[in-house]
């Protein structure tokens, strides 16, 4: 899988970013389109033993990134109440820390290519040469939860909720960052600021599916483009129709 050069990029490495790509744009859903990403790790690889996941979502997250690959359509996206209100306090966090903290950089996408093909990964804000934020919107309940179980107790094997772990992990590794300070932010509720480091063992699992989706991945487009070649299957072409004025009328 090949990037279109893009007009402001930032190379270091094997790490590339985009700085003034905006997040949720229709560039930056181009840009993505069949590649692994920090977002669906958790699908390729089973957040509580780290072993190389096989199963349905597995297996729905690789056709999904094939169809992308052959179609060059992105996928459609869905954004529900809670998700605006997390984009939203998402901001207010990243605000509070630039205030409170250290100024924050925005970034749109990160790309790593040292495996020989793209990795990709949406900082919620770049800090410094070392190191990035990851934002959560977090229900009361669930803030409360964090700063007993992960500031309180300051457990490093429970050092944020093991839900966001592999997606923090995968940042780290994608930029090559020294640390990630996880927030927890709930509306009139105390920030909790968590700083994770690179843990070795994600790493090398990180790696290792990285490898073994791009594979299955390229398999599936490979057998996709062999059986609408072959004559004898009754396949018929059909072009992309944009439906989303109809609907929304």
């Amino acid at each position: 899988m090949t990037i279109e050069p893009h007009k402001d990029v930032t190379t270091i490495g094997n790490v590339h970013y985009y700085h003034r790509l905006t997040q949720g744009s229709q560039e930056w859903h181009d840009l993505r389109k069949g590649m692994l990403t920090a977002s669906i790790m958790d699908k390729v690889i089973t957040p509580a033993t780290l072993k190389i996941a096989n199963n349905k979502d597995t297996r729905t997250s690789i056709f999904e990134l094939a169809a992308q690959r052959v179609t060059d359509i992105p996928a459609d996206t869905f954004i529900s109440y809670a998700m605006e209100r997390g984009n939203l306090e998402e901001v207010e966090a990243r605000i509070a820390y630039s205030q409170q903290i250290e100024p924050v950089a925005e970034c749109g996408f990160v790309t790593n290519d040292s495996l020989g093909f793209h990795v990709g990964f949406s900082p919620d804000g770049l800090v410094g040469d070392d190191g990035i934020i990851e934002n959560k919107s977090r229900d009361m309940k669930y803030q409360m939860q964090t700063i007993i179980e992960h500031l309180v107790t300051q457990d490093d094997a429970n050092l944020i909720p093991r839900e966001y772990m592999l997606q923090v992990q995968t940042g780290l590794w994608v930029t090559g960052r020294k640390w990630c300070d996880f927030t927890s932010y709930s509306n009139g509720m105390n920030m909790a600021v968590i700083r994770v480091e690179p843990i070795p063992v994600y790493q090398d699992k990180i790696s290792e599916a990285a490898e073994a989706t791009e594979k299955q991945v390229q398999q599936c487009v490979d057998q996709y483009r062999a059986a609408i070649a072959n004559p004898s299957n009754r396949i018929i072409p059909v072009e992309w129709i944009d439906h989303h004025e109809e609907i929304i009328a």
